[in-house]
């Protein structure tokens, strides 16, 4: 694989950047989950489009993520739509509605295997948060973090993967970021998915329905501790 040159994103970059994801976010930026590039790109002028693809120029590599290079994958066309999630909130309606999530067939089978042997066990479920993501809507999320972290590349790395190396954008073996039905965890929530019930018995299950924890406490692949986040792997 050829190796790519550090990025340095301009002043003028950034700004577009910024406005081309007040764009997408005004549009529900959930309708972007399952498309693909051209569909994205369709949406933006052609600066701002220069602006996102140069994002995909990214090595990770460079800044110290040790992980595997997937691919850019084109969406499966077996997807399965997860509507009526919600979860407990702190609001005039005592909880918050997921949207619409999505997974593959296979990975859609195993997470409701384990789900239901969960709630046998322990009386708990975990919903998804985040499942299959399309590589354009991976470049929309890394745009969203790197103006989150002040386009500091090392830092969103840490916490978003480039296009390409993605577990959220693997058709087969496709990564589902979980959320209990108590709203653990979230952005900006001191409550850690590690001390919840449903994470330890994830912890002593989850291999037997085909699930890993991609990136356990102390992890050698340059990327934050997410306990939260696991890879549909097979039986």
């Amino acid at each position: 694989m050829q190796i790519k040159k550090k990025i340095i994103i301009t002043e003028k970059e950034k700004q577009r950047i910024k406005f081309l994801l007040q764009k997408i976010i005004e549009e529900k930026k959930e309708k972007f989950s399952i498309s693909d590039f051209d569909t994205l790109y369709g949406f933006l002028n052609k600066r701002e489009v220069n602006s996102l693809k140069k994002l995909l120029k990214i090595n990770p590599f460079e800044y110290g993520f040790k992980g595997e290079y997937l691919g850019i994958q084109e969406v499966p066309k077996d997807l399965v739509e997860i509507e009526g999630q919600r979860f407990k909130a702190d609001n005039e309606e005592g909880f918050q509605e997921i949207g619409i999530r999505y997974l593959p067939q296979s990975a859609y089978k195993a997470y409701k295997r384990i789900n239901d042997r969960m709630f046998k066990e322990i009386g708990r479920r975990v919903l998804v948060t985040s499942g299959y993501r399309s590589p354009a809507y991976q470049l929309f999320l890394f745009a969203y973090y790197l103006d989150m972290y002040d386009f500091d590349i090392q830092k969103t790395i840490e916490r978003v993967a480039v296009p390409g190396y993605s577990e959220h954008s693997v058709a087969d073996y496709v990564a589902i970021d979980f959320i209990t039905e108590e709203g653990v965890p979230q952005d900006k929530d001191e409550r850690l998915f590690e001390g919840t019930e449903e994470y330890k018995w994830l912890l002593e299950n989850a291999k037997k329905y085909g699930f890993g924890e991609s990136y356990p406490l102390n992890n050698k692949l340059g990327v934050m501790y997410e306990p939260w986040h696991w890879r549909y792997v097979g039986d």
